[in-house]
């Protein structure tokens, strides 16, 4: 039987040129050479090992984004979003009263240094003026 059709894989191949593993792969997730998830490792890690570097030095997230267009993890069962996920573990603690704000508007950024600490008000003004400045002023 010929090998799979997947690079590094030198099992042999079943369907559509692929091995069980790797076809199984393709058939639920659409891509054979998709990572398994990650079970056993802190959730600052599982969030760093989705990440693809982005433009102007953003760490990108790769999942599915939650409602919010943001990255998400389960923390003790509870979803958390990722930036903050990855504030406390690189940074330290987030003070009450307190929320992160990403520099480089791109919510799917896990990089710190793209990350401040500023008031919710703050993050609110920032975001509106830099709508403002993307968009333009309106015209009647």
């Amino acid at each position: 039987m010929p090998a799979c059709a997947t690079d590094g894989c030198d099992r042999s191949a079943r369907t559509r040129g692929l091995c069980s593993r790797h076809y199984m792969q393709w058939w639920r997730y659409g891509d054979a050479t998709r990572e398994p998830r990650v079970y056993g490792v802190d959730p600052a890690t599982r969030l760093l090992l989705r990440t693809v570097a982005g433009p102007d030095g953003c760490l990108l997230w790769t999942g599915a984004p939650n409602e919010g267009g943001y990255s998400h993890v389960s923390v003790d069962r509870q979803e958390v979003h990722g930036h903050r996920v990855i504030w406390e573990a690189q940074v330290g603690v987030i003070p009450q009263g307190l929320t992160i704000d990403h520099l480089c508007r791109r919510p799917l950024c896990l990089n710190v240094t793209h990350m401040e600490l500023v008031t919710n008000s703050e993050n609110v003004r920032r975001a509106w003026a830099f709508r403002l400045r993307k968009e333009g002023p309106e015209t009647t």
